[in-house]
């Protein structure tokens, strides 16, 4: 492709871009894509004891050491708080510049009926901004690309108002390694936030990288095999009989151009 195909994921905190679409990613950046994340939020309330200035900037900093194991080009966080974001106006502006100035053949973004309300909004303000990008009067200063982009929901597992239609699928086999190379890179994450929910007792939780990746390959085993559950029927229509460790999933959205066959060959294809 030398280059240029360009994908952007906009994630709500800093690892969410990580966790939707790492595996996609990575596939397509091995092809030659370039790719960009983008986090909404700071990070700054995902810990339960660390001051949230010192929190930001350290999730910052993870955020791009993981971009170097994910062959991410950037990884720009912006500056708004968790657990404060709504899909105001100023959001829309913001996230319409940013989109234009790299000018991506797709957007990854949430869902709107995630269970967290930074990546509601996120998901809405998105949304709001891709028809905002071929407005040449809207952040006139930021001019209209000349591509604009189709846009696709990373999976989730929630019904209402309905579930997740899975348009495109991506196998995560070959990549699994790096995904978990740049997801320990999360270390206020994967060693101190999420390991009660995941129910994982901290104190068990191994110090050398290895014994944590193992830990997470456990994790991505149940994510991508309830994707495998949630999408059977689509599955065994794209992949037959193939046996398949794992899969990210995508929903296309009505927003944004739609995506022609080059591009479901690119995403989905070996």
């Amino acid at each position: 492709m030398n280059g240029e195909f360009k994908v952007m994921v906009i994630g709500a905190h800093p690892d969410d871009c990580d966790i939707t679409s790492g595996c996609t990613t990575l596939r397509l950046a091995e092809k030659g894509a370039r790719v960009r994340y983008v986090s909404v939020c700071n990070g700054n309330m995902g810990h339960r004891t660390m001051p949230m200035k010192e929190l930001a900037a350290r999730r910052f900093g993870e955020a791009q050491a993981a971009a170097k194991a994910l062959g991410v080009e950037d990884y720009a966080v912006l500056d708004h708080g968790d657990c404060t974001l709504e899909p105001t106006l100023e959001l829309r502006a913001e996230l319409t510049r940013v989109i234009r100035r790299f000018a991506p053949d797709v957007v990854i973004t949430h869902r709107t009926c995630d269970y967290h309300a930074d990546h509601r909004a996120t998901g809405t303000a998105v949304l709001d901004s891709i028809y905002m990008l071929g407005v040449p009067l809207f952040c006139p200063e930021t001019p209209v690309p000349e591509t604009l982009p189709f846009v696709l929901y990373s999976s989730d597992d929630f019904s209402l108002p309905r579930s997740l239609r899975a348009d495109m699928i991506v196998p995560v086999d070959d990549v699994l390694d790096q995904l978990l190379d740049g997801w320990i890179c999360h270390d206020s994450q994967t060693a101190e936030w999420l390991l009660p929910e995941y129910g994982i007792d901290p104190a068990t939780y191994p110090k050398d990288v290895a014994g944590r990746k193992e830990v997470y390959r456990t994790k991505i085993r149940e994510m991508v095999n309830r994707n495998l559950a949630l999408h059977r029927d689509e599955i065994q229509r794209v992949f037959g009989g193939r046996k398949l460790w794992g899969v990210e999933v995508y929903e296309i959205s009505e927003y944004g151009r739609p995506p022609i066959e080059e591009d479901f060959e690119l995403l989905m294809g070996e």
